[in-house]
């Protein structure tokens, strides 16, 4: 499973790795707040951009966004991840 996306002005420091048992492929896409130092303070599922609206792809999207840290910036800073879900055999 992969992490992508784009926070204006910032970039991906690090990502949590997650492996579960995924019984489909699928991409959530998620609305985050990136405060000061690079922490992502609140995330939002975001229907556009996503190939599932299962609650349970939706919780851990949003549970791992909240992991990802970014390279400081000033002040707040907003974009949105996809976080992409891949069935391994």
């Amino acid at each position: 499973c992969g992490i992508s996306g784009s926070v204006r002005g910032r970039t991906i420091r690090s990502t949590p790795s997650f492996t579960d048992d995924f019984n489909e492929n699928a991409k959530v896409a998620v609305d985050v707040h990136v405060d000061a130092a690079g922490n992502v303070v609140d995330a939002t599922y975001q229907p556009r951009g996503s190939t599932t609206s299962s609650s349970t792809y939706k919780e851990i999207a949003i549970r791992k966004a909240k992991l990802v840290k970014f390279s400081p910036g000033d002040g707040e800073s907003f974009g949105t991840l996809i976080l992409n879900f891949q069935v391994h055999n």
